[in-house]
C-alpha cells in the first residue's frame, strides 16, 4: 500500500496519477481537504483531516496497520515568505509534525521525503551535488534541512526536488502555469522574472521517478531530482508557449516584480542541481521537463 501525505497538492495529485498508472497497489491518500485526484477509483482511500492533530495521525496508525507501506511524504508549510514570517509554526508543521507521524506509523518498506533544492544556498553557474556542503539562505530551506534529518534517523531517503511547472490536477488548487496558460488564451502578457534561475522540471516527470524509487532498494539517503536544464520563469514561460502553440512575446522579461514584501525571505540567484546521480540509479542518459 502506498500511503501519499498530502496528497490534495500539486504534486501529491500526480504522485497518486503516477501510482495508478505505474502500479497495481492501492494508495491511502490524506489531505486536510478530503478532495484528491481520481478519489473514485477503487483504489484509492482519502482520509480527510489535519496532520497537526494526534488523533488524526493515530486513526492513520489504526488504518495502516499490519500493512506493507510505501510513505511518500509531500506535505508542508512550502511558502518561503509565510515560513520566514511564522517560523515557530512552520516549524511545528515542517519538523515536528513528521517527527509525531514517524513515531506513529512504525515500520515502512519505504519512506520518501520530499525535500527542496533550497536547502543547498546560492550556487552560481555550480551544479550542487548531493554531498557538497549546505548553506541554506532562507528559514524554509533550514527547517527542510532538519526534516531530511529526521526522515533518514527513521530509515527514510530525502528527495531534493527542483522547481516543478505544470498544469495542475489538483481538485484544490490552481498552478502558476493555469494562470499561464489562461493569459495566453487571452492574450494578456505575464511578466516573469528573468533571474533566479534552478533546475526545473514538470510534475508529472518528477512523479514518476518518485514512483520508480519507491520500489528500489538502492536509493542514497539523499538525491537530487533535476532536469538537464536549468531555467529562469522567464525561459520556463516562453518554453511553455511555444509547447502550447501560443505568441511567446506574450512572455514578458523582467528582472523583479518591485519591491518586496515586508517579510519577502531571501532566494538565491541560481540553484542548479547535479541530475548525475539519479540518471546513473535510473539508467538513463537525460532527463527532460515536459511540457
Amino acid at each position: 500500500m502506498y500511503v501519499i501525505v498530502g496528497a490534495g497538492g500539486f504534486l501529491g495529485s500526480y504522485l497518486i496519477k503516477a501510482v495508478l498508472e505505474k502500479t497495481d497497489e492501492k494508495i491511502l491518500a490524506l489531505a486536510r481537504t478530503g478532495n484528491v485526484f481520481s478519489a473514485e477509483s477503487n483504489r484509492v482511500t482519502v482520509m480527510k483531516g489535519d496532520l497537526t492533530d494526534e488523533a488524526y495521525i493515530s486513526s492513520v496508525a489504526e488504518k495502516i496497520k499490519n500493512e506493507n507501506l510505501k510513505v511518500i511524504y509531500t506535505a508542508a508549510c512550502h511558502n518561503i515568505d509565510y515560513v520566514a514570517a511564522h517560523p515557530d509554526e512552520a516549524y511545528h508543521m515542517n519538523v515536528t509534525v513528521p517527527c509525531e507521524f514517524l513515531e506513529k506509523i512504525g515500520k515502512t518498506d519505504s519512506l520518501l521525503f520530499t525535500s527542496s533544492d533550497t536547502v543547498y544556498g546560492e550556487g552560481g553557474s555550480y551544479a550542487f551535488r548531493e554531498e557538497d556542503e549546505l548553506s541554506p539562505l532562507s528559514t524554509y530551506g533550514r527547517q527542510k534541512l532538519e526534516a531530511e534529518k529526521v526522515f533518514i534517523a527513521h530509515g527514510g531517503k530525502a528527495l531534493r526536488l527542483p522547481l516543478m511547472f505544470s498544469e495542475s490536477i489538483s481538485p484544490v488548487k490552481k498552478h502558476f502555469c493555469d494562470t499561464i496558460r489562461e493569459n495566453l488564451r487571452n492574450k494578456i502578457p505575464t511578466k516573469l522574472v528573468t533571474g533566479a534561475v534552478r533546475s526545473t522540471l514538470d510534475y508529472g516527470t518528477v512523479a514518476d521517478i518518485i514512483t520508480e524509487l519507491s520500489g528500489m532498494q538502492n536509493v542514497p539517503d539523499v538525491l537530487n531530482i533535476a532536469g538537464e536544464d536549468p531555467l529562469s520563469k522567464y525561459e520556463l514561460g516562453v518554453l511553455y508557449a511555444r509547447a502550447v502553440g501560443a505568441d511567446t512575446s506574450l512572455i514578458v522579461p523582467v528582472e523583479s516584480f518591485g519591491a518586496p514584501p515586508v517579510y519577502d525571505a531571501r532566494r538565491a540567484d541560481s540553484t542548479v542541481m547535479s541530475n548525475e546521480k539519479l540518471k546513473k540509479l535510473l539508467g538513463r542518459e537525460e532527463i527532460k521537463i515536459k511540457l
